[in-house]
């Protein structure tokens, strides 16, 4: 069961461990068509000059589909993942990051609070846009494909984002839904997948 919380985001109550493997890595959905889309969004959001001098992380990195795209376009490109090849934690800390992708990321944290423990500069999120629903038991019947329990502890909407990191002190530089153009709902013609860059003030 979700429960209600601050700024209409949805958060499971007693969620059962989830553990994240290689194998689990290699059944992501992240390809071709959505990294390019991604790191072509951020290359336009930020002007190439002062880009290729950044030191980037892919936080939740997964198959590691974003290297692909940024890693020769920038100083430094690291990986950081729970489950396979990966920066260690403490690497991931202490370094002072110039842009931190968080693609498919949030919704499966403890605390979305702990997206702001790296020391970055910019960050760019995605995550699934929660459909507008009256309480719990319409969400739970919507047949909603990314309502997955224990793996997604948060629900997370694009209004209550931009609140969030406002109220956070952060900047939000850009919010759209532009990864609907590849990652439709089937059943749907609502947004999908909401992507934020953020900058901290």
């Amino acid at each position: 069961m979700y429960e209600k919380r601050d700024y209409g985001f949805w958060r499971q109550k007693d969620p059962k461990e989830f553990i994240y493997t290689e194998e689990y890595k290699k059944k992501q959905s992240t390809n071709e068509a959505m990294s390019y889309l991604r790191a072509g969004w951020i290359l336009g959001s930020i002007p190439y000059d002062k880009f290729k001098d950044f030191k980037v992380v892919d936080i939740g990195s997964g198959n590691n589909a974003m290297k692909k795209y940024l890693e020769d376009k920038v100083k430094e490109f690291k990986s950081y993942d729970v489950a396979g090849e990966s920066i260690s934690k403490e690497e991931l800390l202490s370094t002072s990051w110039d842009l931190a992708i968080f693609a498919d990321v949030i919704e499966h944290m403890e605390d979305i609070g702990d997206m702001f423990k790296p020391k970055w500069k910019y960050a760019y999120i995605s995550t699934p846009e929660t459909p507008e629903v009256a309480d719990w038991e319409e969400l739970k019947n919507s047949n909603w494909r990314h309502l997955k329990p224990d793996e997604h502890l948060w629900l997370l909407n694009k209004l209550g984002l931009e609140e969030y990191f406002n109220f956070n002190g952060i900047e939000v530089l850009s919010c759209d839904f532009l990864e609907d153009v590849i990652r439709t709902r089937e059943y749907s013609d609502k947004p999908n997948i909401v992507s934020l860059l953020v900058k901290r003030i």
